[in-house]
């Protein structure tokens, strides 16, 4: 199948904070790379922006910068990305050719991300194949936050029908998600976010909604009863303070929110967790093909429907960043490479 040999690509060559940050990133000219040995060559249709992007884009908080690059990224971490819906148009084994022309879907967070981008060189071990059925919409949304969230209520949190549990975040990228998975497993779900946001977290299926800023869960805990579970999106309590919202042995896991926060968890969630006879942790999400199977089939079956607040083409990239950032848009903001 015949390629270009250059492609626009999304690079940022410095760090930038606050309401500058969406200035680091550009559009730049490259050379269409080679699949290697186990790797196909893809052309992007759409990818979406998630919370990390917009982390490696600021290089906040400062640890992440070990990994990417102390004072400015280096040239191998200039690309943001992991979620990619495209055409295979080349490969680097033979036993590969017979994917060429295949939509997949791929997750490329674990192997140096980049799918803002016209083309991307991935591992055949990212990606699944799709049908022409899975719009792309849904298609780009649905790797990194989709995983994210199932990962975490399944191998973390281990709910199970009838069980009550509690998303703080619940309209955001994993936590809109999460509402939807955990609502499919038969739990009974209580979603916290903003008002702006109550339409959508009943739409992915809470049977209880609370605005934050009207409600302190904390200090009207009798009011929403205990929890088997609690799962952290976005929220800035301390441990102490969701302690008393969980039931005898229940579990919390945070992913996302403070970032101090979830340090504190990370850190000291096993000996509060002993303290409490509750368990407190975290949870980074992994690269697992047959999860993207699985939220495939969710989604043919109708029982996973991603929400796009935005599609941006790769052009006004600059822009989608800004929105994303400062905005807090509802579920997931695409960008369009096409």
């Amino acid at each position: 199948m015949k390629t270009e040999q250059t492609m626009r690509v999304a690079v940022f060559e410095s760090y930038k904070k606050g309401a500058d940050a969406h200035k680091s990133i550009h559009l730049d000219t490259r050379a269409v790379p080679e699949p290697r040995a186990n790797e196909l060559l893809v052309r992007v249709h759409m990818t979406s922006l998630n919370a990390a992007d917009g982390l490696l884009l600021q290089g906040s908080p400062w640890v992440i910068r070990m990994s990417q690059g102390v004072f400015r990224p280096r040239k191998e971490n200039r690309v943001l990305g992991s979620d990619l819906v495209g055409k295979v148009v080349a490969c680097g084994s033979p036993e590969d050719r017979h994917l060429i022309g295949s939509m997949v879907m791929a997750d490329v967070s674990d192997s140096g991300r980049g799918s803002l981008a016209e083309y991307i060189r991935i591992p055949r071990s990212t990606s699944i194949v799709i049908s022409d059925e899975i719009s792309l919409e849904s298609a780009a949304a649905l790797p990194l936050a989709g995983s994210t969230a199932l990962q975490a209520l399944r191998n973390k949190l281990a709910i199970s029908t009838g069980e009550r549990i509690l998303i703080l975040g619940a309209s955001g990228g994993v936590g809109h998600l999460a509402v939807q998975l955990a609502r499919n497993i038969g739990c009974i779900v209580c979603a916290v976010c903003s008002e702006k946001n109550i339409e959508l977290a009943k739409k992915s299926g809470a049977a209880e909604v609370f605005d934050y800023r009207k409600i302190n869960i904390i200090e009207q805990s009798e009011l929403l009863g205990s929890f088997n579970s609690v799962l952290d999106v976005a929220s800035s309590y301390t441990m102490a303070e969701i302690e008393p919202l969980l039931a005898d042995g229940g579990k919390y896991v945070r992913i996302g929110g403070s970032l101090k926060r979830l340090f504190g968890v990370m850190f000291g969630g096993k000996r509060f967790g002993k303290k409490t006879k509750k368990s407190f942790g975290t949870y980074l999400q992994k690269v697992d093909l047959s999860d993207l199977e699985t939220l495939v089939e969710l989604l043919v079956g109708g029982h996973l429907t991603p929400h796009i607040d935005a599609v941006y083409p790769l052009e006004n990239v600059q822009e989608a960043f800004r929105y994303f950032i400062e905005e807090h848009p509802q579920g997931k903001v695409l960008i369009s490479c096409l």
